[in-house]
């Protein structure tokens, strides 16, 4: 299986920010801040399957459950972000409903 790329090798290599977000490492919160680089907190695809109606929306349990934890997982990447200094931004994705 080929290895998945990470966030600070990504930022390592030039990339300025970092879209969407998730948790994160002490290795990619020491990268970030070493190049200065941004997260940007992209909460507008799984909040609305996160927390609105399930019914509402048409999706199953499983897509609610997941993008919870998306979500969740968003909030404290953007909140570690926060605690360590680290520039944090909101973006959107415009084709999400």
């Amino acid at each position: 299986m080929k290895p998945q790329p990470n966030t600070d090798v990504a930022v390592e290599n030039g990339v300025d920010s970092i879209e969407h977000g998730s948790t994160l490492t002490q290795k990619e919160i020491d990268t970030f801040k070493k190049y200065n680089a941004v997260l940007v907190c992209t909460l507008s695809p799984a909040m609305p399957m996160a927390k609105f109606k399930r019914e509402t929306l048409g999706i199953s349990e499983a897509v609610q459950y997941n993008s919870n934890i998306v979500f969740n997982n968003m909030i404290i990447g953007t909140k570690t972000a926060l605690e360590n200094g680290i520039t944090v931004g909101l973006g959107t994705d415009t084709g999400c409903p």
